[in-house]
């Protein structure tokens, strides 16, 4: 699914994964966003938050009709010859399932976060993989 993992997430992305899977905190959630502008990724991988990579001037967030971020429902993990992985439930990018229309992107990138408190801003989302 990703070709990088971000710093803050090294060594850590299985824990939050987990912690999806058994519901602890109550609300917390992964969450997919698009971005039809991104920086390089040298800069990118380096950023902590979801604020603090919306913050860069290089990077916006997809705003096509219907674009919603991604929640991801149900999720799963393992390992497999020695090799930790996480699976979830396919998914549809907007919630209306009908992407595009008045306004259209080209997508740059997608990125995985865990947000620890899916009830409000995703602001505090902690990004995972790309």
């Amino acid at each position: 699914m990703s070709s990088n993992i971000f710093e803050v997430g090294k060594g850590k992305w299985r824990a939050y994964v987990d912690n999806v899977i058994a519901a602890s905190p109550a609300n917390c959630k992964l969450v997919l966003c698009y971005y039809k502008a991104i920086e390089s990724d040298a800069l990118l991988i380096t950023r902590t938050t979801k604020a603090n990579i919306d913050a860069q001037v290089a990077n916006t967030e997809a705003d096509f009709d219907n674009y919603v971020a991604t929640e991801l429902g149900t999720v799963t993990s393992g390992v497999t010859t020695g090799e930790a992985w996480a699976d979830a439930a396919d998914f549809t990018i907007s919630a209306a399932g009908s992407a595009g229309g008045g306004t259209n992107n080209t997508l740059a990138k997608a990125i995985l976060f865990y947000n620890p408190d899916n009830t409000g801003a995703l602001s505090a989302s902690i990004p995972l993989a790309y």
